[in-house]
């Protein structure tokens, strides 16, 4: 490794591919104290994404408390067993289906804020604030699985489609984050200041160009073990450069940036100089 490289410590190299992102955990909730279901309609609905949603609280303890390889593939599984009835629930209220008793509150332990604000679950109202949070966990794992993929020791016949399977999924990590960003986020009416940074549109954005860059990054990695023309390395390279250059530009944008998680931002920084 180069020696401008040796004065950062938190640097990731070839080697981790994406940022490990801590996956959040959740306070307990059950939905039916907050909605009100005039016609005993959904009675039945409005059970199961609590059970469901008490899934995927489970499945984010555990992980977090796994010393080993973390089974990001259960969590990604309940959060997809969650999301229908989650939605539909959004769905029903603007629709008007399903009427609030009360403001509509959770609570989450954040993966991107800074060390003060990660001792402690951050509780904000809204349905959308649910919505993002389970959404950005599913995109943690995502990115999460994909690095585990890349660090397992595999035969030499065994890495080409591991980078390709790692690709891949860093690819649909990028597209939840895209519409987090682009078609959930907006929809948050009147959000409170006090929200952590893990729902802010600019992070999402952010995230989606880095899972992006990651992908194209294990493209390289993949391209080097083949013949490919310098050239080709040198355009892919800039490409990765260019996407975490307009992360960093995100994460710089906010008004109070020095929320998010230092080793965070770091990260995109020094992505930025490796692929340069």
């Amino acid at each position: 490794m180069s020696n401008k490289y040796r004065f950062y410590p938190n640097f990731v190299p070839y080697e981790k591919m994406s940022f490990i992102y801590p996956l959040p955990t959740t306070g307990t909730i059950s939905f039916s104290d907050f909605l009100l279901d005039e016609n005993n309609s959904y009675i039945n609905e409005i059970s199961e994404a609590t059970a469901q949603r008490g899934r995927v609280r489970a499945a984010l303890k555990e992980v977090n408390k796994t010393d080993g390889p973390k089974d990001y593939m259960n969590v990604m599984k309940v959060i997809d067993d969650y999301l229908p009835y989650l939605l539909a629930i959004v769905d029903c209220l603007e629709g008007g289906q399903l009427r609030l008793k009360k403001e509509f509150e959770t609570s989450w332990r954040c993966t991107l804020s800074d060390s003060v604000l990660k001792k402690k679950r951050v509780t904000c109202r809204g349905i959308y604030y649910e919505l993002i949070f389970t959404l950005m966990t599913y995109g943690y794992a995502c990115s999460d699985w994909a690095s585990s993929i890349i660090e397992k020791e595999s035969q030499k016949d065994e890495i080409d489609n591991k980078l390709k399977q790692a690709a891949d999924i860093l690819r649909k990590a990028s597209g939840v984050f895209a519409y987090i960003s682009e078609k959930i986020c907006p929809k948050w009416n009147k959000p409170p200041p006090s929200r952590p940074p893990d729902v802010l549109t600019e992070i999402s954005s952010s995230i989606s160009k880095i899972a992006l860059a990651d992908a194209s990054s294990v493209a390289i990695r993949k391209a080097l073990m083949q013949q490919t023309s310098p050239s080709l390395l040198a355009k892919l390279a800039i490409g990765v450069a260019g996407q975490y250059e307009m992360a960093n530009g995100l994460i710089k944008s906010l008004k109070e940036s020095t929320k998010v998680c230092s080793d965070f931002r770091k990260y995109v920084s020094y992505g930025v100089l490796f692929h340069q």
